[in-house]
C-alpha cells in the first residue's frame, strides 16, 4: 500500500474502486471476525489438562477448546505484526498495529506506518457497516456487514457457527502438545482461501498466530501479541465518522 493508492492498484488489476477495497481486506477479516467474535458460548469451564493429557488431545479436541476460549471472551484487544507473502512478487510486506474486537459484531484494526506512530489505514466495523479508512489517499470505502460475503463471520456473530461446522481440522506435522498448531480447511469451497493454521497457546487455547493461505499460494499471517480479553472496550471505540475533506467511494452505500 505504501507509495501507490487504492485507486492505482484496482487500475492496474482491472477493478473497479467499489469492489476492490473489500476483495483485498474480505479474507484475513472474514476469518477473524469468525475467530474473534464465536458468540457460541460453552456453559462448563473447560477443565485444565495435564501434559499427558493434552499429548492425546485430537485436532478436533482443540477445535473445541479455542471455541471454548473465544465463546467466552467479550472483548478482545492485542497489538499485531501482519506478513503478506506474495510468491509472484516473490516479497513479503509487514504491517503492524492494534486490533479491538467486541461482540456483537464490532472490531478495529489500526495499522501504523513503519517509521513512527502516525496511523496509516484503519478497518472498523460498528456491528452494522464496516469501514475502510486510507490516511494517505483520505478515502473511504464501506460495506454491509449483511451482504459482505462473510457467510462464516456471520454466522459465528448470529451465534449459530461453530468451527468443526465450518473446517475440517487436522494436527500440522508441525503440531506438539507444547505448541499445538491446527490446520483448517473449509468444507465449502471458497476462492478466497484454501487453509488457515492457526498456532495455540498451550493454557488458554488463544490463537496466538493465525495464517491463511489463498489458492495462488499466497500467505498472510498474523501475529498477536500482548493481548487482553474481556477488558470493558467501549462502544465509542468502535464508531466511524468520515473526516472532513475525504473522499467516500461508494457514498450511495447505505447500511441501515
Amino acid at each position: 500500500m505504501n507509495g501507490i493508492s487504492a485507486k492505482k492498484v484496482l487500475q492496474m488489476e482491472g477493478r473497479s474502486e467499489a469492489k476492490g477495497p473489500a476483495r483485498r481486506w474480505r479474507p484475513i477479516i472474514g476469518v477473524l471476525m469468525a475467530l474473534l467474535m464465536a458468540v457460541v458460548v460453552v456453559p462448563a469451564a473447560a477443565e485444565e489438562e495435564s501434559g499427558t493429557e493434552r499429548a492425546e488431545m485430537t485436532a478436533d479436541d482443540y477445535a473445541e477448546r479455542v471455541q471454548h476460549f473465544y465463546g467466552k471472551t467479550e472483548d478482545f484487544q492485542a497489538s499485531f505484526l501482519q506478513t503478506y507473502t506474495d510468491i509472484a512478487a516473490g516479497e513479503a510486506k509487514q504491517s503492524r498495529g492494534r486490533v479491538y474486537f467486541k461482540k456483537p459484531g464490532m472490531m478495529r484494526w489500526d495499522y501504523y506506518r513503519r517509521d513512527a506512530n502516525q496511523r496509516d489505514r484503519i478497518l472498523v466495523s460498528d456491528g452494522n457497516t464496516f469501514y475502510i479508512y486510507e490516511f494517505e489517499y483520505q478515502q473511504v470505502f464501506r460495506e454491509c456487514l449483511e451482504d459482505s460475503q462473510l457467510p462464516t463471520a456471520l454466522r459465528f456473530l448470529m451465534g449459530d457457527g461453530e468451527l468443526l461446522d465450518e473446517f475440517d481440522v487436522e494436527l500440522s506435522e508441525e503440531s506438539t502438545p507444547q505448541r499445538p498448531v491446527l490446520e483448517l480447511t473449509p468444507k465449502r469451497p471458497t476462492a478466497e482461501y484454501t487453509k488457515l493454521v492457526f498456532v495455540l497457546d498451550p493454557e488458554s487455547y488463544q490463537v496466538s498466530k493465525t495464517t491463511l493461505h489463498d489458492p495462488y499460494g499466497n500467505t498472510n499471517q498474523i501475529d498477536f501479541r500482548q493481548s487482553r480479553v474481556n477488558s470493558g472496550l467501549p462502544d465509542e471505540g468502535f464508531e466511524f465518522e468520515t473526516p472532513a475533506g475525504a473522499r467516500e467511494l461508494n457514498p450511495e452505500k447505505r447500511c441501515d
